[in-house]
């Protein structure tokens, strides 16, 4: 099969590299807003206190996201994610064993067959200290035991990231995604290149 692009922009970025403060200054702009509903992940928590349950918590997500999108598939609106399958994808390189991943690349395949492939990713780029910064000042329960090691390895794998078209680079800690038109000019006038 082709590959079949939607109209969707999906956010790749490390946590607290400003995904979701995009996605709602994107939504006052009147793009249609895809939120990842990460709370309800049953396995975040037991994840984060260092039980083993990596497979559980990508699974899940992975599942989370493919329904999300797949309800809004049908708007008339360009919508835009706060996560995405590519950073699904990452998240299971790291976390995964060989036979886990094959069952989870199986699972990535279909849904990605069902749902096509964003129309742009926006590679969020934050460097290590900020973000840390950051986790510490939202102040999350379930982030306080994070692993600065794993911060850095996503981070790293996050800015290797690289696609061959349809895809935008944003420095989080140079841009102000609160500001309107801060993400106006240096986001949506790329896109409309």
């Amino acid at each position: 099969m082709m590959n079949r692009y939607t109209n969707r922009v999906e956010l790749i970025g490390c946590t607290a590299s400003g995904k979701t403060t995009l996605c709602k200054t994107m939504q006052k702009l009147g793009w249609n807003a895809i939120y990842e509903p990460y709370m309800q992940n049953p396995f975040l928590t037991s994840f984060f206190q260092g039980y083993d349950c990596a497979f559980e918590v990508q699974m899940c997500f992975l599942l989370q996201h493919y329904n999300k999108i797949k309800s809004c598939a049908n708007l008339d609106s360009q919508s835009i994610c706060d996560f995405s399958l590519s950073l699904d994808d990452i998240y299971a390189t790291i976390l995964l064993n060989e036979k886990e991943k094959s069952i989870y690349n199986e699972l990535l395949a279909h849904i990605r067959y069902v749902i096509g492939y964003p129309r742009y990713i926006i590679k969020i780029e934050c460097p290590d200290a900020t973000i840390l910064n950051r986790i510490s000042i939202r102040g999350r329960a379930y982030e306080k035991s994070v692993d600065v090691n794993f911060i850095q390895e996503l981070n790293d794998r996050i800015n290797c990231f690289a696609i061959p078209n349809n895809f935008i680079v944003v420095d989080s800690s140079l841009i102000n995604f609160s500001n309107e038109n801060e993400v106006y000019n240096e986001i949506i006038k790329k896109m409309d290149r």
